[in-house]
C-alpha cells in the first residue's frame, strides 16, 4: 500500500486512521486530502471554541432588548408621540354601533396580510407577543386598564393607522377606517 504524506507533517500516525487516508481522492489532476475533524486537522473541541467564541461575544447585546410587557408593566409608562388634534378629538363611532368582536378579534388576529397585532401585543394585548422581546421599546400593554384609560380613540385610531415614530409600531393605512375603528374597540376591551 503507497503511503500518503499528511498535509500538516509526520507520516500515518500522524494524519489519522486508515479510513482518512482511503479518503483521499483525485481532485483537478492532483491527489486531494479529504479530510474530516480528528487528528489531521481542527479536532472537535476546537471547532466549538471557534464556534462558540463569536456567540460569547454577541451575546451581551442580545441581551439589552426589552422583556416583553406584563400585567407588572402597568401602567405603561411611555413616552410617544401625541396624535394631532384633529385626531385626538374623534370619538369611536362602533361605540354607539356595537362592535363586532368576533371580526375585530380576526384584525387582531391577523391583520390585512402578515401583519397581525397579536404577534407583538399577544393574545391578550399583554405587550406579550413572540415578537415583542426583540424591540427596544415594548409593544403597549392593552391589558392594562389605568394605561388604556389616559389613552383617547383618537390617539389610538391615529397610532394604527399612522405607526409610532420611535417604536416598532407600523402604519397600519391599508386598513379601512371601519377596520380601524374596530381595533381601537376591540383593544379597549381587552383592558381589565
Amino acid at each position: 500500500m503507497r503511503e500518503f504524506a499528511c498535509p500538516y507533517g509526520g507520516g500515518l500516525s500522524a494524519c489519522g486512521s486508515l479510513r482518512q487516508i482511503k479518503s483521499r481522492r483525485w481532485r483537478y489532476g492532483k491527489l486531494q486530502a479529504v479530510t474530516s475533524p480528528g487528528k489531521c486537522g481542527m479536532s472537535y473541541s476546537h471547532m466549538r471554541r471557534a464556534l462558540l467564541l463569536p456567540l460569547l461575544l454577541f451575546l451581551p447585546a442580545a441581551c439589552t432588548t426589552a422583556p416583553p410587557s406584563s400585567q407588572a408593566d402597568c401602567p405603561q409608562s411611555r413616552s410617544t408621540p401625541t396624535a394631532p388634534a384633529e385626531f385626538l378629538a374623534l370619538q369611536n363611532p362602533q361605540a354607539q354601533q356595537g362592535l363586532d368582536t368576533n371580526r375585530a378579534r380576526r384584525i387582531f388576529e391577523s391583520g390585512s396580510g402578515d401583519s397581525g397585532c397579536v404577534f407583538c401585543h399577544g393574545k391578550t394585548g399583554a405587550g406579550d407577543g413572540v415578537l415583542a422581546g426583540k424591540y427596544s421599546v415594548p409593544p403597549r400593554n392593552f391589558s392594562c386598564a389605568a394605561t388604556m384609560q389616559a389613552l383617547p380613540d383618537g390617539q389610538l385610531f391615529w397610532a394604527i393607522r399612522e405607526g409610532v415614530a420611535g417604536t416598532a409600531m407600523p402604519a397600519h393605512a391599508q386598513l379601512s377606517d371601519e377596520e380601524l375603528w374596530l381595533l381601537v374597540g376591540y383593544v379597549r376591551s381587552l383592558a381589565k
